[in-house]
């Protein structure tokens, strides 16, 4: 299980098309900026079915605060704005659930320190989707650009790889997921990319580990009725540190700070300054059976 949280940022100029119904154009908001606080826990469980494969399963809790301030043509607020397209509001409810099988490839032994599994797998439509945000603001009607889910089965693949020497350890993972088709309601989720490799150490220490490394995240727009979306596409290099505890064998704790930097995105977008992950696992070995907690 792990609690993913981070404060952000999403700012946007407003074009003609955005304009709240019914209000003088010299009213009108020309920028819309939005602070969003996100968490997301992650509860998860990996059973093993032989000494080389195994099944995971990620049930997505997802939870955001969001609180818009508007901005008028001269650069101030605009108190009691009321808008179609953002609200002060918390919005909270279960994501898309990921099924997914491990196999592993290479198995170290005393001449290879190096692992490596392969992952197949896919999200199911859990989590909740909405109605086409730009087609219901063109119509003047309120609406909500927030999903938590694809409404799709989206298909999951990935490579991880662990190389031990000593008391450290380097690791590299690649997972890509993609929406194939669109949604009942014309959406099609963005397709991403995600890769990256940590340097873990010991130092010495019998139940601490720190490691660092970095990460690449990327996606592309995503679509309504075979048209992008706006502000949505992105590539992020994300620097990466943590901590890790093993009380146990049973029990074990972690954290991980990551500061993302947006190299490349279209539109406005989420500008997010640090992300931190508190993770707790629990180990209970049952023949070729590991559940994680």
């Amino acid at each position: 299980m792990n609690l993913v949280g981070a404060s952000v940022n999403a700012e946007h100029d407003v074009s003609p098309d955005q304009y709240e119904p019914g209000l003088a154009d010299e009213n009108q908001a020309h920028v819309h900026d939005l602070s969003i606080k996100m968490a997301d826990l992650n509860i998860s469980t990996s059973i093993g079915l032989s000494f080389r494969s195994g099944i995971e399963l990620r049930i997505p809790v997802r939870l955001f605060d969001v609180y818009p301030n508007f901005i008028g043509e001269d650069g101030n607020d605009l108190l009691n704005y009321e808008s179609i397209h953002h609200r002060d509001e918390t919005l909270f409810g279960f994501g898309d659930v990921a099924v997914v099988g491990r196999y592993r490839l290479l198995e170290p032994t005393l001449t290879r320190r190096i692992s490596v599994d392969l992952r197949l797998g896919a999200s199911l439509p859990t989590g909740r989707t909405e109605d086409d945000p730009f087609k219901l603001g063109n119509a003047g009607i309120s609406h909500q650009h927030v999903m938590f889910g694809s409404g799709t089965i989206d298909p999951i693949f990935g490579v991880e790889s662990v190389l031990r020497f000593g008391g450290a350890s380097v690791a590299s993972w690649t997972q890509l997921s993609i929406s194939p088709i669109e949604n009942s309601y014309g959406y099609q989720a963005p397709t991403k990319v995600m890769s990256g490799t940590s340097l873990s150490s010991s130092f010495g220490l019998e139940k601490w580990s720190f490691s660092s490394g970095f990460e690449v995240y990327h996606e592309t727009p995503a679509m309504w009725s075979g048209e992008p979306a706006y502000n949505s596409g992105r590539t992020d290099i994300i620097a990466a540190g943590g901590i890790n505890y093993l009380q146990s064998e049973k029990w074990n704790y972690q954290l991980q700070l990551k500061s993302p930097h947006t190299v490349q995105s279209l539109g406005g977008q989420m500008s997010t300054p640090l992300i931190v992950v508190v993770g707790i696992s629990r180990n209970t070995l049952l023949g070729h059976t590991h559940n994680h907690e």
